[in-house]
């Protein structure tokens, strides 16, 4: 059977995305998937420690599934960039080695930081994927060498995977090759459950998800003044001033899509400007779900500006929610189902195994 190594900075148990995705993928197609879990990828602060003790303390038992032959390996990664920590790592990485071995099939790496570089050098693989995921050049903590060390990185990579529509533009411009860009999707639980309705005027609107300082907070309060319900699925480490129905956090996508749907007229995604090499795998959901999406301006949002109501402050967002238009929103259902009609697991999957078998 063959052998596929991944360079992870997530844990396996976090909220599943693409890296435990393509995990399962590999399995399905046929290999033994060894999952390197959370590679720490910013530079050692205190106030970081902190945080991942309480986060280490506070994490569930994992919950998402994976095949017998996905390997979880987990140990106990520092932060790169300095003598004694990358020397910490590396004697980490050989001990993982001494484990599980050092010919691979496949390697994918997310992280361009010195803790992979040593794994690179230490394995030998036939082929090589760069999934890059993230603007390493403006994320705050990253090494001072990030760049240099993704620049060799693309050089050395088989391939170039991508998920914005930034970082797909960026790698074109940085690399030799055409980056293979797979998007967010939608599972077929998020799909069951949206219900199709005809909105003539919107009342209610919903946000799912983690509240943070990811959003811009401001919308919904003064979206609520207008005197607009406002439905909330997630949790919140802020304080909310404003009045909301709290639906509490929902984990069956079905069920969450089903309320979602049933409840509201309209999701209201108030992303903060500062998301360029971000994609959230909301806007696929939120398109998905046949109701009109009202966004914050970003580059990806942008980007896909014929299928979302994009707004720049909450003015502009009220405006866009008081003149909706039903007539022409339904002119573009059609592109938006077009769009998303591919954006599922299954075709996702077939074009997943069609570029690995292409590799060999």
């Amino acid at each position: 059977m063959k052998k596929a190594l991944m360079l992870a900075g997530i844990w396996w148990d976090d909220p599943l995305q693409r890296h435990q995705q393509f995990a399962q993928y590999l399995a399905k197609i046929g290999y033994d998937v060894y999952f390197i879990e959370h590679i720490v990828s910013s530079k050692f602060t205190f106030k970081k420690l902190v945080r991942a003790i309480r986060l280490k303390n506070s994490k569930q038992k994992a919950e998402n599934d994976k095949f017998p032959n996905i390997s979880i390996v987990s140990k106990h990664f520092l932060s790169p960039g300095s003598f004694l920590l990358d020397n910490y790592n590396c004697a980490v990485i050989n001990n993982i080695i001494d484990e599980i071995g050092d010919e691979f099939d496949l390697v994918i790496n997310y992280l361009p930081i010195s803790t992979t570089d040593y794994f690179l050098r230490k394995v030998k693989t036939k082929k090589l994927i760069y999934d890059c995921v993230r603007n390493f050049s403006t994320w705050e903590g990253c090494p001072n060498d990030v760049n240099e060390r993704e620049n060799r990185l693309i050089y050395h990579a088989d391939e170039i995977f991508t998920d914005s529509f930034y970082l797909t533009d960026m790698m074109r411009k940085r690399g030799n090759k055409e980056p293979i860009q797979f998007l967010p999707i939608a599972t077929k639980e998020w799909k069951s459950g949206c219900q199709i309705k005809k909105i003539d005027k919107i009342s209610n609107v919903g946000y799912f998800g983690s509240i943070g300082e990811h959003l811009n907070l401001k919308v919904f309060e003064e979206i609520a003044k207008e005197g607009f319900v406002i439905h909330l699925w997630g949790n919140s480490n802020q304080v909310l001033n404003f009045q909301y129905i709290d639906h509490g956090y929902q984990k069956d996508q079905e069920r969450l899509s089903m309320e979602i749907t049933s409840d509201c007229d309209a999701i209201v995604l108030p992303y903060k400007s500062n998301l360029d090499g971000v994609i959230p795998a909301k806007i696929t959901q939120a398109l998905v779900s046949k109701l009109p999406v009202f966004i914050g301006n970003f580059y990806d949002s942008r980007y896909l500006a014929e299928y979302l109501y994009i707004f720049d402050n909450p003015e502009e967002c009220i405006n866009l929610i008081k003149t909706f238009n039903a007539q022409q929103f339904e002119g573009r259902t059609l592109k938006i189902q077009n769009f998303t009609r591919e954006l599922d697991n299954d075709s996702q999957f077939k074009k997943f195994s069609r570029t690995i078998t292409s590799l060999h």
